[in-house]
């Protein structure tokens, strides 16, 4: 384990299977322009049996946790469809999709390098997670509002 997760005794805000997600900070915080004041800097980690990838950096942007939010509300309403947190940046994706009796498939995609890594993880997990990871994204919206408005 790398210095960076030494001390990760706390509580991730965010959490889709073995992906753990916390967004540390902005990484702009004086800059309040919609497209360069709404990046966040997040520490994620991803274990599954026999392996474990970390990444830190500036990879996901508020609007971006708003529009997995939006998706997943949908989804645990009509307890069907599909939710993706896809950042512009390729380092972290995740894919939730609702099978016929409430299962939820999670698909995550790390990529600390994208030059010269891509890792893929299959978990599983059902309806009753989605209250926590719909309070997990309006914790990180709560500390960190999308900034301006898109152009």
């Amino acid at each position: 384990m790398t210095d960076a997760f030494a001390d990760d005794d706390d509580k991730p805000d965010l959490k889709l299977g073995g992906l753990s997600l916390w967004a540390e900070s902005l990484e702009r915080p004086d800059d309040d322009d919609y497209w360069d004041g709404n990046w966040l800097v997040i520490r994620a980690r991803v274990d599954a049996p026999g392996s474990s990838v970390e990444l830190r950096g500036p990879w996901l942007r508020t609007d971006e946790v708003a529009s997995f939010l939006t998706e997943v509300e949908a989804m645990s309403r009509d307890l069907h469809g599909k939710a993706t947190l896809a950042p512009i940046e390729p380092a972290i994706k995740a894919t939730l999709e609702m099978g016929s009796l409430g299962q939820i498939a999670v698909y995550v995609e790390a990529t600390p390098d994208h030059l010269e890594q891509r890792h893929s993880f299959h978990f599983g997990c059902d309806q009753s997670y989605l209250p926590e990871i719909i309070r997990g994204c309006r914790k990180i919206l709560l500390r960190f509002p999308i900034k301006g408005s898109r152009p």
